[in-house]
């Protein structure tokens, strides 16, 4: 039934919804997110600062009756609205269920305003990112940064009745933490965490696992590095990966 619902509603949101989100939507994701965030640090001038901003727990903190109405704005349908929100269905007063296919889109429903907000009235020079409820503004002044800090916080709590657990004003020389990696204008590295499992799947040969990691890993300065440990301290396993790491592999170590 949630396919069908899905099937139903999400061209008539996806219209709505900007470029610039990247969470649950086709042909977006993390590592497209990650390629914007990299793209904006290097528009972005010397002397500018990012906005980091995150929900506190953003699932948990969705107002039922406020998301019904955003419903609203788009489906003229009382029964379907109904059914919609027999999926949203919690034990807890607030919040919607987590890991649900509706509960994904819903969450961009609900932080569409927001994205809308920053764009058009913030207007943050250098770009705006947002996967999920960790989002980025790009290129402001420290000023600006600490202006639109409040101003968002103020819009959350007014218009979503949200909070943000953290925020993060940061020089754009010193990259940002998002999405799972570590970026800089001219460089792309994963967590060190995520180095961590990934060495550790090599250490206890677990072969598909260490191709997850590698696909997580692509497009980052992290790859060669993962590779080479590989190499040296499981060479069985990594005699098992695909071809193409083995020919990027050698590509990089030629050019070395």
């Amino acid at each position: 039934m949630q396919h069908a619902v899905y099937t139903v509603i999400q061209p008539i949101f996806e219209r709505t919804f900007i470029d610039a989100s990247f969470a649950c939507r086709i042909g977006k994701g993390t590592h497209k997110a990650a390629d914007y965030a990299q793209q904006a640090l290097i528009r972005s001038p010397d002397d500018s600062y990012i906005l980091q901003l995150d929900i506190q727990k953003f699932f948990y903190s969705i107002h039922r009756d406020i998301l019904c109405e955003l419903f609203k704005l788009k489906i003229k349908d009382p029964q379907m609205i109904e059914l919609m929100m027999l999926f949203t269905v919690y034990e807890n007063p607030l919040g919607i269920p987590i890991g649900n296919l509706l509960s994904q889109i819903y969450a961009l429903i609900y932080m569409n305003q927001v994205d809308h907000f920053v764009v058009r009235q913030l207007k943050p020079r250098s770009g705006y990112v947002r996967y999920v409820d960790d989002f980025i503004l790009f290129g402001l002044t420290r000023d600006e940064a600490l202006e639109y800090r409040s101003i968002i916080e103020m819009y959350l709590h007014e218009k979503l009745r949200l909070r943000l657990s953290r925020s993060t004003i940061a020089h754009t020389r010193r990259g940002t933490n998002f999405v799972g990696y570590r970026t800089w204008r001219s460089k792309r590295f994963i967590r060190k965490h995520s180095m961590y499992k990934a060495k550790k799947s090599v250490r206890e040969n677990r072969l598909d696992s260490f191709i997850s990691h590698l696909a997580h890993a692509s497009k980052t300065h992290s790859m060669q590095h993962l590779l080479n440990y590989a190499q040296e301290h499981n060479h069985d396993l990594y005699s098992q990966l695909p071809e193409k790491y083995h020919a990027g592999h050698y590509k990089n170590a030629q050019c070395a």
